[in-house]
């Protein structure tokens, strides 16, 4: 059951989309953004997302395209939240959510059944930022219930040969993802580059790769958030627009 008053309605401007999310948890933020507008679906597809929470970025997809799209996520109260979300859209018709653990995909979800598959891992390494509770914040930002492995694992059951899967993840922890997928089939074929402005390190990357691809792997022109004076970018601002980035 979802607590009325631990929550809000919000508005995310300009991809159309409502929102009742929690006012302490995973809340949409630039990341969830950057992923939906990166993440190219065609008319038709299927699509997974890999830790949905309250299903934003699988609801942006399907309100931008003719799509079926399956959110997991292993908090029970926030598959309940994105099932709200689904009907406050009125998105019923192309999105549906599941409570259940992506390590153990093969009970949950058919082997190679999607086309696409698009997640943001937690960024945290529970070895070297330790964590002492399992509150929501900490599922969703750190790897006590899941490691870049076990997404990998997940893509790589979980698509086609040739499906695509793509992802928002923290710049230092960028390797661990890419050698992650590699060794699962899962080839790496193009990188973004996210920094919060010009002169600074990049914080997070996009990541784009497909299942059972011949090795090879494109460097895109970097994004940047905010220009010199604090605003968004022209950049930024295209992934916020009802078709999303028009980056590849």
């Amino acid at each position: 059951m979802i607590n009325l008053k631990s929550i809000s309605e919000d508005s995310i401007n300009g991809v159309n989309i409502k929102l009742l999310q929690p006012l302490k948890g995973p809340r949409v933020n630039v990341d969830t953004v950057l992923l939906a507008g990166f993440s190219k679906v065609r008319r038709g597809e299927r699509v997974c997302e890999l830790g949905c929470a309250h299903g934003a970025v699988s609801l942006i997809l399907a309100k931008r395209k003719e799509i079926s799209v399956v959110g997991l996520d292993i908090q029970e109260n926030l598959v309940h939240m994105a099932e709200k979300n689904r009907e406050l859209n009125e998105l019923s018709d192309r999105a549906s959510f599941i409570h259940g653990d992506l390590r153990e995909i093969h009970k949950i979800l058919p082997p190679q059944g999607f086309d696409v598959v698009v997640a943001n891992p937690p960024y945290g390494d529970p070895i070297r930022h330790r964590t002492g509770n399992r509150s929501e914040n900490v599922l969703a930002r750190h790897g006590v219930a899941c490691s870049v492995e076990d997404v990998a694992e997940a893509c790589r059951y979980l698509l086609g040969d040739k499906g695509r899967a793509y992802f928002v993840f923290a710049a230092e922890r960028l390797v661990d993802l890419l050698c992650a997928l590699r060794s699962r089939g899962v080839e790496p074929k193009a990188l973004r580059a996210v920094h919060p402005r010009e002169g600074k390190d990049a914080s997070v990357f996009l990541v784009k790769a497909l299942r059972s691809a011949s090795p090879g792997i494109r460097l895109l022109p970097p994004l940047r958030i905010n220009d010199d004076g604090g605003n968004y970018t022209e950049e930024l601002l295209d992934f916020y627009s009802p078709e999303g980035s028009p980056c590849p």
